[in-house]
């Protein structure tokens, strides 16, 4: 049987909720446990259970589960109707991000479909969010669709353990890679402050996975502030970790010091207050040299772009924050920009896919 045929195969196993999986699949096979009515065999019976030398299973339980033993070599055969797209066995699960054991479904999502994600072993409620980050809070709205009837989750990134609670804080788990990425920009000893703080994820996963000296966190909301300062004990990390909470506005009463690096995880909202002002007096706030880490919203090409001049029609947002570094006088160097995550999380007034772009400026 060709390689072609296999990954069919094993591209069925993975789509079935139906299949329990023995093993990966490794050079000799692939053992697998299918509704016996699924296979039809092209030799003889004893075909369907030959064993493979890597697999730790026996005939005897294989046979008793009601299943049979699949593999490059045994001449099994799987109807065609089983690959088809319009096979009834297709998921049809709607498409949701994971927080914690959440399913998440986007405001437009088809709701209908929103009970079988609790099928899933990992998945225990299904919520939808209703609309985007508004008001000074920058907090988004929810409705409980199916399950356990709760919007509070345990949640684990990169190691790190953090309580969350949909309805009092922001949290995107899209932004993991971007948060994998700053950790290895961070030199040993820096001092890092991160703006808008929420429940304490940036800045703890700042002081759990690299070597810095001190973060800072600023976040305005009272009750988000609460549940950072649980993760930061839950994580055991208050030693380098100090959390304020306060408004990122006033930051100039504040006698924080200067440091290596900050970051502004700015979340978008129609309404969300305009951070012009706080943007601009950050330069006060770092080392020479310091490095900014800012999160717009706009158009970009897909990679990395370390040539501002690039970045054309970018939109109002971008515009405003590649400003910072535009021109002989300017207080900032353009170092690189990127979309995070890569797919588009919306579309713009022109039809255009709206991504959140971060960019990275460092102090001239």
């Amino acid at each position: 049987m060709n390689t072609s045929y296999g990954r069919q195969v094993w591209s069925l196993v993975q789509r079935q909720s139906r299949v329990a999986l023995l093993n990966r699949p490794t050079k000799s096979g692939v053992a697998v446990v299918l509704p016996t009515e699924v296979l039809e065999p092209r030799a003889a019976p004893a075909a369907t259970t030959r064993m493979g030398p890597a697999l730790c299973t026996t005939r005897a339980s294989l046979a008793a589960a009601g299943g049979a033993f699949w593999s490059p070599k045994s001449h099994i055969s799987l109807p065609a109707r089983w690959f088809s797209s319009s096979s009834s066995q297709k998921r049809t699960d709607p498409k949701h991000q994971l927080i914690g054991d959440i399913a998440v479904l986007s405001p437009e999502a088809d709701t209908s479909g929103a009970s079988e994600l609790l099928k899933q072993s990992r998945i225990r409620v299904v919520a939808q969010k209703t609309s985007g980050c508004s008001g000074a809070l920058r907090l988004q709205q929810f409705r409980w669709l199916a399950g356990e009837d709760r919007l509070h989750t345990k949640h684990n990134e990169q190691g790190v353990k953090l309580k969350l609670d949909l309805t009092k804080c922001f949290f995107n788990p899209k932004l993991q890679t971007e948060r994998q990425r700053l950790c290895g920009l961070v030199e040993p000893d820096e001092r890092i402050l991160v703006l808008y703080s929420g429940a304490g994820v940036w800045p703890i996963i700042f002081a759990a996975k690299t070597s810095c000296k001190e973060v800072v966190g600023i976040e305005l909301n009272s009750e988000a502030h609460e549940i950072a300062l649980e993760n930061a004990r839950l994580n055991k990390v208050e030693s380098k970790l100090k959390l304020i909470n306060g408004d990122a506005s006033k930051i100039n009463e504040l006698d924080l010091g200067r440091f290596d690096r900050i970051v502004a995880p700015r979340p978008k909202g129609d309404d969300v207050p305009d951070d012009a002002a706080t943007l601009a007096a950050l330069q006060n706030y770092l080392k020479p040299h310091g490095f900014l880490h800012l999160y717009g919203f706009g158009h970009m090409p897909p990679g990395v772009c370390t040539n501002i001049k690039e970045l054309k029609d970018p939109g109002e947002d971008m515009e405003r924050l590649l400003s910072l570094a535009i021109g002989d006088d300017a207080a900032y160097e353009f170092r690189t920009a990127l979309r995070c995550p890569r797919a588009p999380i919306g579309r713009s007034n022109s039809g255009k896919g709206l991504f959140r772009i971060g960019v990275d400026l460092q102090l001239r």
